[in-house]
């Protein structure tokens, strides 16, 4: 369990490079730059070599593709609500905290049969 943080730690540096390519690609669409929008899918690209370090050290498949889209997901909408002037509505903070609850539930240890 000592080496857990190597892959946890991949996985936070992808969540947070899907995230940034995901900002990194709306500044380009309304800017008109595809310097910045190559830039953002590159980030998607190692984001993606994260994961699959990740899921190569025996997490569980679950559990990481829904931890990565979830913290993602809450990046991506904090960013646009704060950066963006994207709509801050409850329905959005109930949904989101929803995610968390549902991520938390995966998470807890199942007996393997």
């Amino acid at each position: 369990m000592s080496d857990l943080w190597k892959p946890a730690l991949a996985l936070v540096l992808a969540s947070l490079a899907s995230a940034a390519g995901t900002i990194g690609i709306r500044l380009a669409s309304d800017q008109n730059n595809l310097a910045l929008a190559i830039f953002g899918s590159s980030l998607w690209a190692l984001s993606a070599t994260g994961f699959v370090y990740a899921s190569s050290k025996g997490l569980d498949l679950s559990v990481l593709a829904a931890s990565m889209s979830a913290a993602g997901l809450l990046v991506v909408t904090v960013t646009g609500i704060l950066a963006f002037g994207d709509a801050a509505h409850p329905r959005i903070f109930i949904a989101l905290g929803l995610i968390i609850v549902a991520i938390a539930l995966l998470a807890l240890p199942t007996p393997r049969s």
